[in-house]
């Protein structure tokens, strides 16, 4: 049974402006993966079981096939998650601040929400988690954080969850963004309680299509699989994950000049008395005098960070490449 809830505030809502408020690659949409969803053909279905995408993804990651579950995006995945598990798991437990969707989806499928402040820094309470934790319990959170950036080595990631009496959610999406090293399914096979998401809107910067997926334990996937409606991408979606799963490199490459063109922007703000924290991703979480409606006066959408519980910060994304210039000397006009 689902229990309606209000939607939820989200970025990427910019209307004539340069939207800093979604976190896409700043190299812009993949180039190869445009001209394949353009070429896919809609006269006739596509995949029943998306096998295209799983295969692709599977040979990404070194792992079987039977490890992915192909998904229309990671907030679907959050959502067929949290409704998949339901059944068994009775509490989810939130590192806060963290995506609203989490709580959000938790209260719709009959779970109860449990939040747990991170720590300094935003990094995890892992001991807390563990604390509270049973077999009827889950526990879900971005890595890299949203809204701040930062991330846990994928060692501290599965040493926590071998500590965890339920089942962990890795919500991934940004990780193809962040350096090497940050990303939790390069250690081949996870733990059997471990579920991760990957998005792929993200890397190949094309949020009008909607693909992703779930890596999991077979003994998970299997009966994930069996849930699912037939045809879960539509057949540009699919053709574009396909050929973006091949390069591995674009998501990297992306992060780079993000984390390049943020480091500039925040010796910009903190001459005008902002301060930032470190960030792992394609965006930064910053604090101080400025706030998001002077952001808007200049043209420039930024997330106001009061939805996540952080009063007082702002959450920027890098400028895609070609507004780059602009975009930095307009923040250099902005007075707190």
């Amino acid at each position: 049974m689902l229990f309606p809830q209000d939607p939820v505030e989200h970025g990427g809502q910019a209307q004539g402006l340069t939207d800093l408020s979604a976190s896409l690659n700043p190299l812009g949409a993949h180039p190869d993966a445009v001209k394949a969803a353009q070429n896919a053909v809609l006269g006739q279905y596509p995949s029943p079981n998306a096998f295209e995408l799983i295969e692709a993804a599977a040979q990404r990651h070194g792992i079987s096939y039977d490890c992915v579950v192909p998904v229309p995006g990671s907030s679907w995945a959050i959502w067929f998650l949290l409704l998949f598990l339901s059944g068994t798991v009775h509490t989810l437990l939130i590192p806060t601040p963290d995506f609203s969707e989490y709580a959000r989806t938790a209260n719709m499928v009959g779970m109860e929400a449990r939040t747990v402040p991170r720590l300094h820094g935003f990094e995890v309470d892992f001991d807390t988690l563990v604390a509270r934790s049973n077999r009827h319990s889950c526990v879900i959170f971005s890595n890299p954080n949203n809204p701040s950036g930062f991330a846990h080595t994928p060692d501290q990631v599965l040493g926590y969850a071998e500590r965890f009496s339920g089942i962990v959610i890795v919500d991934e999406a940004f990780a193809p963004l962040a350096p090497n090293g940050y990303d939790v399914l390069q250690a081949g096979q996870i733990p059997e309680n471990m579920i991760v998401i990957r998005s792929l809107t993200k890397e190949l910067a094309l949020p009008g299509l909607r693909m992703g997926y779930i890596v999991a334990n077979p003994h998970l996937t299997e009966k994930m699989r069996r849930c699912l409606p037939p045809w879960p991408l539509s057949a540009p979606s699919l053709a574009a994950a396909v050929v973006g799963l091949r390069d591995k490199e674009y998501g990297r490459k992306g992060g780079e000049v993000a984390r390049s063109t943020l480091k500039e922007i925040a010796g910009i703000l903190r001459e005008k008395g902002m301060s930032s924290y470190d960030t792992f991703a394609n965006y930064m979480l910053f604090r101080g005098p400025i706030s998001a409606s002077k952001f808007l006066e200049r043209g420039l959408m930024v997330r106001d960070c009061s939805s996540f519980g952080l009063t007082g910060h702002i959450r920027i994304s890098s400028p895609m490449v070609d507004d780059r210039v602009r975009v930095t000397e307009l923040i250099k006009e902005i007075e707190p």
